[in-house]
């Protein structure tokens, strides 16, 4: 997936799992995120009520640089599933 942001966008992005097998059958409680190369703002990942989505809050970026946000999301079972997108500033 790739998404275009500007540079004085400051808004929570919300990353969704349902229908994904796994998640279906446990949630996730936990997730952390991370972007190459740095320079996005990046705020704490939070976990939907029902544990099937990540919502986390990205801010900043240059200006024709283009990042891949990846979020991990941990099941209460210990599973881990890495999902990316590609974000360009504008």
């Amino acid at each position: 997936m790739r998404l275009t942001k500007a540079v004085a966008t400051d808004l929570p992005y919300t990353f969704q799992y349902y229908g994904w097998s796994i998640f279906d059958a446990t949630p996730i409680i936990s997730a952390t995120v991370a972007s190459t190369p740095s320079g996005l703002t990046l705020g704490s990942p939070a976990v939907s009520a029902d544990g099937k989505a990540v919502s986390v809050r990205i801010s900043g970026g240059t200006a024709g640089v283009t990042y891949t946000v990846t979020v991990t999301p941990q099941t209460s079972e210990g599973y881990k599933d890495p999902y990316s997108v590609t974000m360009e500033v504008v």
